[in-house]
């Protein structure tokens, strides 16, 4: 099934590329990506379209756990499905079981 991650990141060295590499050693396959800067180049807005028989949760999770990812929507070809934001990815850094909490 494909999937549509809207995603907010820390303009940092490398964070988009370790987006990237999380999405293929996941297992899943990129179909699309479309990213831009902010207006003050601070962060690094990202549209990226995956693909792939695992559950979508197995790749949010992972992402999730990245230091500059700010913020995750995921959204199907008819609606919307989780948005998860800054304060869910401290309290999964925080976790010892890695999960986040959705809104």
């Amino acid at each position: 099934m494909k999937f549509n991650l809207d995603l907010m990141i820390t303009n940092n060295e490398g964070a988009l590329e370790r987006v990237l590499s999380t999405v293929r050693q996941r297992s899943f396959v990129l179909c699309n990506i479309l990213a831009g800067r902010s207006h003050d180049q601070t962060s690094i807005s990202a549209r990226i379209t995956i693909e792939g028989s695992r559950p979508v949760e197995t790749i949010i999770k992972q992402i999730a756990k990245l230091y500059d990812v700010k913020h995750i929507a995921i959204s199907t070809a008819e609606t919307s499905v989780h948005v998860y934001n800054q304060n869910d990815f401290d309290d999964a850094h925080n976790n010892a079981l890695g999960l986040c909490a959705s809104l």
